[in-house]
């Protein structure tokens, strides 16, 4: 998640990041959230179980 750090970094001093960064670190937001929610729906699951 370094990078991901670095780019927002990088927004906030106003340099140009190039929209596939922007775009990968969009994605990968998007894919650790969905990671999260599904291992909440185990978790619920085995609670339930």
């Amino acid at each position: 998640m370094k990078e991901v750090a670095e780019l927002i970094e990088q927004q906030r001093q106003g340099k140009r990041v190039s929209q596939d960064a922007a775009q990968w670190t969009n994605q990968r937001i998007h894919v650790s959230r969905r990671v999260e929610l599904l291992e909440v729906v185990r978790r619920s699951r085995r609670v339930l179980i």
